[in-house]
């Protein structure tokens, strides 16, 4: 069980207004670090936002389970 901290989207208040300008952007957060922390996905047609590929170091890790 892995909790996102909610202090991760923070990060997304630091955004220009010109990422948000493409038709179905896909955002690295931060801007410009490889890997990003997170990706911000963008679906206009249904004004959707999917949140992507969340670095898991960046996470609090509460339970591992293995099947046997």
């Amino acid at each position: 069980m892995v909790e996102i901290p909610v202090s991760l989207f923070k990060q997304v208040s630091n955004l220009k207004k010109e990422s948000f300008e493409a038709d179905g952007p896909t955002i690295n957060i931060p801007v410009g670090k490889i890997p990003p922390d997170f990706t911000l996905k963008l679906d206009r047609s249904d004004a959707k936002i999917t949140v992507a590929n969340i670095a898991k170091a960046l996470c609090i890790v509460h339970g591992v389970w293995r099947l046997l």
